[in-house]
């Protein structure tokens, strides 16, 4: 069931019996509550001060909102691991982190992930 403040997987059940019948229960398995969003605009920004020559590379991490942020610099190494397939229903994001500033994967809710900005219209010639 979705409605514009909260997404719930669940069943409705028969409850409690009156003299009408049994009141209706929802009975919420799993519940996603619509909570104020931070747009990728309020992030932290940190440029990054590695010694690219050198063969650093910038690793990063996310915090509890989802912000791609700036966690240090270290050595570039091998990196191996498959790109993982999300479920339907949630979107494929990445950045650089980890041991050897290997690619990082999360499968985000894709209603969270921020649409792509559409294309401006050329101007009417005239």
């Amino acid at each position: 069931m979705a409605t514009g403040r909260a997404i719930v997987a669940g069943s409705i059940v028969d409850g409690a019996q009156f003299p009408g019948g049994p009141e209706q229960v929802l009975h919420a398995s799993q519940v996603f509550v619509s909570l104020p969003e931070t747009n990728e605009a309020e992030c932290p920004q940190s440029k990054p001060s590695c010694d690219w020559e050198g063969g650093e590379a910038a690793v990063y991490t996310r915090d509890v909102d989802r912000c791609v942020v700036l966690e240090g610099c270290v050595e570039g190494g091998a990196c191996g691991a498959p790109v993982p397939v999300c479920a339907d229903g949630y979107s494929l994001v990445s950045w650089s982190g980890g041991m050897f500033a290997c690619t990082v994967y999360g499968c985000d809710p894709s209603f969270l992930v921020p649409e792509p900005a559409p294309e401006p219209e050329p101007a009417p010639e005239g």
